[in-house]
């Protein structure tokens, strides 16, 4: 059972006191087996919603999810997005959409400047009240000075995406690549 350490409140003297919250998770078996998963919005949507037709929340959560990629592409963003949490489990209600988005080195550098408020918004994930959370990585050529970071975050969401949360069992990432 996992333990989360969370902030209580700051007190007149303005120290932090901490509480241990023990954090009871209900796990579902994945949605695809181990590893990276490339498919289109149309296989992905048989996969998280089609398949589930008692869900009243996958529905919602998938057409706000398209919408948010339907929004990128209107700004002519390019990238490679991969999915994860409940919403890639056999949960029938799944309370949210995780998910990463993989931008090119440069698109996250030097973005237009009509990008970069959505590309705000992402990074301090403002959908969240739509139960959307959204990540951001970028990949860099090798030669690139910025290439090492990018292979630290990939490694990283696999290793945060590509696992249970409890149980820490290998599980399936679903990535999708949005192009303008």
């Amino acid at each position: 059972m996992p333990i989360r350490l969370l902030k209580r409140d700051m007190g007149r003297n303005h120290r932090a006191t901490w509480e241990l919250v023990i954090v009871q998770k209900d796990e579902f078996p994945p949605l695809l087996p181990a590893g990276l998963h490339r498919m289109t919005e149309d296989e992905l949507k048989v996969l998280v919603v089609d398949a589930f037709p008692l869900s009243t929340k996958r529905p919602l959560l998938w057409q706000r999810f398209l919408n948010l990629m339907d929004e990128a592409r209107q700004l002519k963003l390019e990238f490679e997005v991969w999915i994860d949490g409940s919403f890639l489990t056999q949960k029938i209600e799944p309370s949210d959409v995780d998910f990463v988005l993989d931008f090119d080195v440069d698109a996250i550098n030097n973005p237009a400047p009509s990008q970069v408020p959505f590309l705000r918004e992402l990074a301090n994930q403002a959908f969240k009240p739509q139960k959307l959370h959204s990540f951001i990585m970028f990949h860099a050529p090798t030669a690139h000075g910025q290439h090492a970071e990018g292979e630290r975050l990939h490694d990283q969401w696999v290793k945060d995406f590509g696992f249970s949360y409890v149980a820490r069992e290998p599980k399936g990432i679903a990535v999708l690549e949005v192009i303008p």
